[in-house]
């Protein structure tokens, strides 16, 4: 199967699960470096286009490794949404942020995929949404 389809596949029936984030952080007390709401859903979109373009241009296991890790990705939404609990939401995403490590070294130094940059920011707006979601932690 191609590899774009499958990740359409997993993004639509991940996303499908859902969970409303607004609705759960709206209550909550908010860091000073939180960012408007409309920048998480542009900035998802634009790694949620970036990403398939690295599993594209990646070997076959690396592709695999690509689709497990984007799936553990998008589980935080409704995972979050489900349990509202901040410390949840923190470890999850402190998870994630250290798959996407992981993922980008077994990029560049296993595979020594040329589009491994792609990744960067994937990582940069994780390691954001990390240090939001400790500061929603200690916050609230």
């Amino acid at each position: 199967m191609n590899i774009i389809l499958l990740y359409v596949i997993i993004l639509v029936l991940l996303l499908s699960l859902g969970g409303n984030i607004n609705k759960v952080t709206s209550t909550l007390i908010k860091p000073s470096i939180y960012p408007p709401n409309y920048l998480f859903g542009l900035m998802w979109s634009i790694l949620f286009i970036i990403f398939p373009i690295f599993l594209y241009y990646s070997s076959y296991s690396l592709q695999i490794s690509g689709l497990v890790y984007f799936s553990l990705v998008l589980l935080w939404t409704p995972l979050f949404s489900y349990t509202k609990s901040t410390l949840v939401g923190f470890i999850y995403l402190l998870f994630v942020f250290i798959l996407t490590i992981l993922l980008l070294t077994l990029s560049i130094t296993v595979y020594h995929n040329p589009y491994s940059w792609l990744l960067i920011p994937q990582l940069l707006w994780v390691g954001f949404a990390t240090i939001i979601s400790f500061f929603l932690y200690k916050l609230n």
